[in-house]
């Protein structure tokens, strides 16, 4: 998928930063971008993450938290009216749900004046950060000067999208993660539709699009994976895990092994089994990320990419 010498190339995530509250008091780091970010390091893929922060002590603890990861803070861009994000989680039979407020640091990131890199093997961002104006001019000329392969993840978060929006970002990737409530929103199909007839209508609505593939992430039912060459749709059983905790941030887990997958070179099947793998283990810890080393050398291990 990509020459040596992309894989070489740091790959560049854009969007929010925020502290997700759950209803027990609870505070922990998150928003999909940052996680994704936070799994790539822990991988060994020093991304290059592009987001804002408030003046403020949760905007201190964004950069003390990334200092400890060892991440590149040069992208983290500080503001001087809005906060740094917060968003309000509930947690029903260890599924969430989300309460985002408008008008946070994340929602006005600029184009930086230094730019760090002027290739990159691979842009990574979500829906979600595009509720603004200002960010989707932003993530426009990023991809306008990088030319990278473009991944991005469908957050469906009422009320901060629209069809049009959503038609338009299909319209300028390379792969597309989204799940299959996602997915039936998008083809504004029936809910119960399902099974062969909901992948087959998904296939007819990507022809002629510039994907190379898609992801269709389906709970405890495993993934879907729909490529564009030869119009191949494979099923991917889920990863058991020994006890889950909750579910937040297991996409986001899913989708940074689908980054360094596509930035490595791997094929698309050990993509989506690397990916189901790392999120099962997600979801056996409180939170969307994990600050330990040991979590992703046991991955890479398994996998065969490291020695033990």
């Amino acid at each position: 998928m990509f020459s040596e010498l992309q894989k070489k190339l740091r790959p560049v995530v854009f969007g929010e930063v925020l502290f997700d509250q759950f209803d027990d008091s609870l505070k922990t780091l998150g928003g999909a971008p940052f996680n994704v970010a936070c799994h790539l390091q822990g991988f060994g893929a020093n991304p290059h993450f592009i987001s804002r922060i408030g003046s403020d002590e949760s905007g201190n603890s964004v950069l003390r938290a990334m200092s400890h990861w060892n991440m590149d803070t040069a992208g983290v861009q500080k503001d001087e009216v809005m906060p740094t994000g917060t968003v309000h989680v509930s947690l029903k039979r260890g599924c969430p749900s989300f309460e985002i407020p408008a008008g946070q640091a994340w929602d006005s990131i600029v184009f930086p004046d230094q730019f760090p890199c002027r290739q990159s093997a691979l842009l990574y961002h979500g829906t979600l950060a595009l509720r603004s104006e200002k960010n989707r001019e932003t993530v426009d000329k990023i991809k306008e000067m990088l030319n990278p392969f473009v991944f991005v993840d469908i957050n469906l978060r009422s009320p901060w999208w629209n069809h049009e929006l959503v038609m338009n970002v299909f319209r300028q990737a390379s792969a597309i993660k989204l799940s299959i409530e996602e997915l039936k929103v998008v083809l504004q199909v029936p809910s119960s539709i399902a099974g062969e007839a909901l992948f087959d209508k998904a296939r007819v609505f990507f022809d002629n699009r510039q994907l190379k593939f898609i992801v269709v992430t389906c709970g405890s039912e495993g993934a879907v994976l729909l490529e564009s060459t030869g119009g191949n749709i494979t099923y991917f059983n889920s990863e058991p895990v020994d006890e889950i905790v909750d579910t937040v941030g297991a996409g986001d887990a899913f989708s940074a092994v689908v980054a360094l997958g596509i930035i490595n070179g791997w094929r698309l099947h050990d993509i989506m089994k690397r990916a189901g793998e790392c999120a099962a283990r997600i979801c056996s810890i409180r939170g969307a990320v994990v600050f330990d080393n040991t979590f992703y050398h046991d991955l890479l291990l398994k996998w065969g990419l490291v020695g033990g």
